[in-house]
């Protein structure tokens, strides 16, 4: 009886609410390649409660062939960067999935940045859909990192580089 009960206790907890929302973009500008690396880390869980209150959508993050397009379309709509003041063309490289965590880690690239002086991001990941939602944006140049907390109504994070 005990080991049931403890069995259960565990399942509830594995499946229960996480106490935050918190997105995190790491930025890093690669002076020799002229280009800017990103790294979007989100839990999976609370983009597929996001997608199924949106579109019905349940993606199988395992399932790369299928879940590509969806995460990649959600980021494209949610997640826009401006690169010495004109919108950035953004590749979107793929993602890896950490079932252990329930991260997704999201590869995204913005090439041709000669010289960067500013750089502003918008973000409204899963802000639309958890109200406590925070995202998180760092930019890295050189051994400089720089960092941005947005929650609530705000969306944007803006770096000037001297």
């Amino acid at each position: 009886m005990r080991f049931c009960l403890l069995a259960l206790t565990l399942l509830l907890m594995a499946f229960a609410w996480h106490p935050f929302h918190v997105a995190v973009t790491d930025i890093r500008y690669n002076e020799e390649l002229r280009s800017l690396e990103v790294i979007q880390k989100i839990f999976s869980d609370d983009l597929a409660e996001a997608l199924h209150a949106i579109d019905s959508l349940e993606p199988d993050y395992r399932d790369q062939e299928n879940s590509k397009p969806i995460v990649e379309a959600y980021l494209r709509e949610h997640l826009q960067f401006f690169v010495n003041g004109k919108e950035a063309e953004v590749d979107f490289l793929g993602y890896e999935f950490e079932e252990e965590s329930w991260t997704l880690y999201c590869y995204l690239e913005i090439k041709k940045v000669r010289k960067l002086e500013s750089l502003r991001v918008n973000t409204t990941i899963l802000s639309h859909y958890f109200e406590d939602q925070e995202n998180i944006v760092h930019l890295q140049i050189g051994d400089e990192i720089d960092s941005k907390r947005l929650k609530g109504s705000m969306s944007r994070a803006s770096f000037v580089i001297e």
